[in-house]
């Protein structure tokens, strides 16, 4: 039990003990003039409805809170879920595929070098970024 429901409780148990006194001590004692036990028993039954309905309002929007709330860290769960799992995917896989693309593209560029000593320089200067020749600079 949370402290706010150990103070709830004792707040009611003090409660039932003063009621349980005042009626031990002065009884129920008769109606008011110009009243019968069955009006105060409907005002009561209405004072009951009352505190029901208001009681039902506040479940609802209690529930409507702990399902955003719920909702909230369902969606998180499953963003940190996938963002583990793709880059888990990503470490095995990229290395996987990337190693022999860049070993394969490294050797078309070799192959396709002149014999000359500055062959390298050349091609490592000569900027190509794409298909088209353009230099990107």
């Amino acid at each position: 039990m949370s402290w706010f429901n150990r103070i709830l409780t004792a707040i009611n148990i003090a409660l039932l003990v003063v009621a349980a006194y005042a009626i031990a001590r002065y009884g129920l004692g008769p109606a008011p003039p110009g009243w019968k036990w069955s009006d105060l028993v409907l005002i009561v039954l209405v004072a009951l409805s009352v505190i029901l309905a208001a009681l039902t309002i506040f479940l609802a929007i209690l529930g409507v809170a702990g399902y955003t709330r719920i909702r909230d860290e369902a969606i998180q769960r499953a963003e940190n879920a996938a963002r583990d799992k793709a880059e888990a995917v990503t470490r095995q896989e990229v290395p996987r595929i990337a190693i022999p693309e860049a070993r394969r593209q490294a050797a078309g560029i070799f192959e396709s070098m002149e014999p000359s000593p500055d062959a390298l320089t050349s091609a490592l200067t000569r900027g190509d970024d794409d298909d088209t020749g353009e230099d990107s600079r």
